[in-house]
């Protein structure tokens, strides 16, 4: 979230937002860009394969009675604008309004445009425009908030000589589209006092979100996502030839000072499997082999109960909300590895652990943002997924053989 002001966003007056009343928020301030962003306009249409023609005509929420005289004679349009990305709890209430959100009329084309920003393609509200305004003889454009986002970045960053009042709209309206979730990863910003960023929970889900189609979209390595609510700081991912298992898994965590990469292994059972000589050998062989050590650690959780629920029985091992406090219990690679017989002292530690009935295993790489090698590549979207793709690709051997524990 974006402490810095913005033209097009405002405080509602209601703790929780409408979806209608966003989507015509949004609609108004894309109309208003377009409007006064003249070389973006021609561009953005001439990518949608809409002739750019003079005099354009912009309308916020029309009516039948108003665009089918203004339409006749001239190329008709529907452009229905949906999102990629959303978040299965936006903190919206829904209401019905039957008004398309806005129109572009000029001297060719007659265009009505439909906004929808918390789900995908609505077939049944496309057919109805298409019956209504148009008797079913129009041309369908569909396109995503987020491509609308990549067009805006791409054509600022450029165009270096942009008029001034131009680069300011196209510059807030980008910045409006992040406030509201309607843009595409860019990497991680918090750290960043440039774009002056707040850590919070919520923005945290929307990035993990946006990083689902990054990172099962890499060609190095096969990845699946999960399917689960985004509703924590972390999300689980998974080789794809292995299949989803709950209890092995790759983790992405962003916190507020660190991204974390991560093996999670969960369940005394499976831990204890990796103490077994014919595992635990290629295991510390793995861990020998891990570069940057210094960000690489062993961790041990275990999850302290607070007083303030009965647990259920058969899930004492199992973190639940404010039911539990996570303890941890962390190893730096770099430190450990300068042990004499290393290998022989860590057994010993998790043996120890396992007796205690420890019952979740990670192996972590922590990038915190202020590190000098991570500073100027996390927050920049190519370089940051490259980080990411490639530690996945490093411990993707750890990852199988922990995999095999299941057996």
């Amino acid at each position: 979230m974006s402490t810095q002001l913005n033209i097009f966003d405002y405080e509602p007056r209601r703790n929780k937002i409408t979806v209608d009343e966003k989507e015509n928020n949004v609609t108004r301030a894309f109309l208003n860009t377009l409007k006064n962003s003249p070389k973006f306009n021609q561009i953005f249409f001439n990518r949608i394969k809409i002739p750019f023609s003079q005099n354009q005509e912009f309308v916020f929420q029309t009516s039948e009675a108003y665009f089918k005289p203004k339409a006749q004679g001239k190329e008709k349009y529907l452009m229905y604008i949906s999102k990629r990305n959303y978040l299965e709890n936006e903190n919206q209430t829904q209401t019905m309004n039957p008004r398309p959100d806005g129109s572009i009329i000029d001297d060719k084309n007659a265009i009505l445009i439909e906004a929808k920003v918390n789900a995908h393609i609505d077939q049944s509200q496309i057919s109805l425009y298409k019956n209504t305004f148009f008797n079913n003889n129009c041309i369908l454009k569909t396109i995503y908030w987020e491509e609308i986002y990549d067009q805006i970045c791409g054509f600022i960053e450029s165009n270096e000589t942009l008029e001034p009042v131009e680069l300011f709209v196209l510059t807030e309206f980008k910045r409006y589209m992040e406030a509201i979730n309607l843009n595409t990863f860019k990497g991680i910003p918090f750290f960043s006092t440039k774009e002056n960023e707040i850590y919070t929970v919520d923005s945290v889900k929307y990035m993990l979100k946006l990083l689902r189609n990054e990172y099962t979209s890499f060609k190095s390595i096969k990845l699946e996502s999960s399917v689960r609510p985004m509703s924590t700081t972390w999300d689980a991912i998974f080789l794809k030839e292995l299949n989803s298992d709950s209890n092995c898994h790759y983790s992405l965590s962003i916190h507020e000072k660190a991204l974390n990469i991560e093996i999670n292994l969960i369940g005394e059972s499976r831990i204890k499997k990796v103490l077994t000589a014919n595992i635990y050998d290629l295991f510390v062989k793995e861990i020998a082999k891990l570069k940057d050590d210094k960000s690489y650690y062993l961790e041990i959780l275990d999850y302290h109960k607070l007083k303030n629920k009965d647990l259920k029985e058969g899930q004492n091992h199992v973190q639940r909300g404010e039911d539990y406090e996570t303890l941890v219990f962390s190893i730096q690679l770099k430190k450990l590895k300068k042990l004499d017989n290393w290998e022989e002292k860590l057994l010993v530690i998790l043996q120890t652990y396992v007796k205690l009935e420890i019952k979740n295993l990670q192996l972590k790489k922590k990038l915190l943002y202020n590190e000098e090698q991570y500073r100027n590549k996390l927050s920049d979207k190519e370089p940051c997924l490259n980080i990411i793709e490639s530690t996945f690709l490093e411990l993707e051997p750890l990852y199988r053989l922990l995999s095999q524990t299941k057996k």
